[in-house]
């Protein structure tokens, strides 16, 4: 079902990322098979330990995967396909304010560039006319990803420009570990990745991007084709997990999406990206 059981009838995926309607992308992985939809998130910079397909949600990100790898595959998607190597410390200066250390940094191509950029051009749609209007304030192409557990125990938003990626996520947890709804919070805002992680990112993001100059995305060239390859794509026909996996690339790019613990954790030069979760985003 899709937060609240809303029905959005027929809808393209651009318009399914933007609003976080989750049936599209359940369509999506009957076609594709969760070990592909698993493949590419890994391929993104997700753990491999985390994210094995077997979760017959995966598409929707109901996997525990940390806030750091998070902001790790985001910045895949913002570096154009390039994956980046996580690193705490970017660089040391001295007393003189002179560059003393500089991390070096690894980064490989996992996605085309192009195929990068249509992922972000389709996160794009979530600032200007989905579940992140708030963040539209920032006066800057902003492209992201809001996410709620669906028992609302978990909620986040990740967010980025061509330079910066950012995450804000938030669980409540009981003295032993185990996950809690969150309390209703002050300001009126909901039980939402849209709400207070959206909220607490446009604040953050005012101040970190006040001195970076304003960046567009790359252009993309759309190469999809309306009803997928064989025609039957968003017509309800399914195929078996086996037969969708042997003909389907494993770089094919997807969407994930997980929830964490009330965290920041942002690259300013988009060279490093939740939590403890259970269940899936319907946001």
């Amino acid at each position: 079902n899709n937060f609240a059981n809303i029905s959005y009838g027929t809808i393209d995926m651009y318009q399914a990322t933007a609003k976080s309607v989750n049936t599209p992308y359940m369509a999506l992985q009957q076609k594709l098979g969760t070990h592909v939809i698993a493949q590419t998130a890994v391929a993104a910079g997700l753990s491999p330990k985390r994210i094995t397909g077997d979760n017959p949600f995966t598409v929707l990100g109901n996997d525990s995967v940390h806030v750091s790898e998070m902001v790790k595959a985001y910045s895949t998607f913002a570096n154009k396909g390039n994956r980046p190597d996580l690193h705490i410390v970017s660089k040391v200066k001295n007393s003189e304010n002179k560059d003393i250390y500089t991390t070096p940094i690894t980064i490989k191509q996992v996605f085309s560039s192009n195929n990068a950029s249509l992922a972000a051009k389709a996160m794009l749609g979530t600032v200007q006319h989905g579940t992140a209007p708030e963040a539209r304030s920032l006066g800057r192409p902003i492209a992201g990803k809001s996410g709620t557990a669906n028992d609302q125990t978990a909620v986040s938003f990740i967010g980025f420009t061509p330079n910066v990626v950012t995450v804000f996520a938030m669980w409540y947890p009981d003295s032993n570990g185990n996950p809690q709804v969150i309390p209703t919070l002050p300001g009126g805002y909901g039980l939402s990745g849209s709400a207070l992680p959206v909220h607490l990112f446009t604040l953050y993001m005012r101040n970190a991007l006040s001195d970076v100059p304003v960046e567009s995305f790359p252009s993309a060239k759309d190469n999809g084709k309306i009803g997928g390859p064989d025609g039957t794509w968003g017509l309800g026909s399914v195929v078996s997990e086996s037969d969708s996996d042997s003909k389907s690339d494993s770089k094919s790019d997807s969407k994930s999406d997980s929830k964490s613990k009330t965290e920041s954790d942002s690259d300013s030069e988009s060279k490093s990206e939740k939590s403890q979760e259970k269940s899936t985003e319907k946001d």
